[in-house]
């Protein structure tokens, strides 16, 4: 593996993978193989996925959705106002 390769793959790991369309907060072998292709070219074969992913477990890896979509906070918004006017009118509220 090049040196410009490495910079670039560690560059990549430290990016979060939900910003490249990945299901998952963590890196995978497949999912960092499957976003450097197109940018490279290059297919990265699994161990050397496996060995920039060992290298890098040790930083700090934030988990789940970090950034909510506009339309799911505009949602929770308007649950949480009609859940306001309903205790406001003093109904009981189960959640």
């Amino acid at each position: 593996m090049t040196c410009a390769l490495e910079q670039h793959l560690n560059r990549l790991v430290d990016q979060d993978p939900l910003h490249h369309g990945s299901l998952h907060a963590q890196w995978s072998c497949r999912a960092l193989a499957a976003v450097l292709a197109p940018q490279t070219g290059i297919q990265l074969g699994r161990e050397s996925g496996r060995g920039v992913l060992k290298k890098d477990r040790s930083s700090y890896r934030p988990t789940g959705c970090l950034d909510p979509a506009p339309a799911a906070l505009a949602y929770a918004s308007l649950a949480l106002a009609a859940l306001e006017s309903r205790a406001r009118r003093g109904e009981i509220i189960l959640l």
